[in-house]
């Protein structure tokens, strides 16, 4: 877990266990259960049983809100019960700029260039 978080820009890390989340580990966690258990610390040890998730089919901005009441950085996207994918916040505000970006262009008329 330790070179997952230095290798990488990501802070939360689901915990699946036969695709069910069971946990969530954070940067904090990590480095708090390591302060108390050092190098022989599990991911078990450190990592948090209550957490919030959004399902697939939720709307964006009940996912945004969501994010905001939790105080957290991550949810598990969940798809009957099983982990399909991770939001953030950060994605949520970068495919809003994208969809803005978007729009814009096509008022001005612009077509992309594959039309998939």
């Amino acid at each position: 877990a330790i070179e997952l978080i230095l290798a990488g820009s990501q802070q939360d890390f689901p915990v699946v266990d036969d695709g069910k989340v069971v946990g969530v580990l954070t940067r904090g966690d990590l480095l708090m259960a390591l302060g108390k258990f050092g190098k022989e610390a599990s991911v078990r040890d450190a990592m948090q049983r209550e957490f919030e998730t959004v399902d697939a089919t939720e709307m964006l901005e009940g996912a945004m809100v969501r994010l905001q009441t939790c105080q957290c950085h991550t949810l598990p996207v969940l798809q009957q019960g099983k982990m399909v994918g991770l939001v953030t916040m950060d994605n949520i505000g970068e495919f809003v700029m994208i969809q803005s970006a978007l729009a814009g262009e096509k008022k001005r008329g612009w077509k992309p260039a594959f039309q998939g």
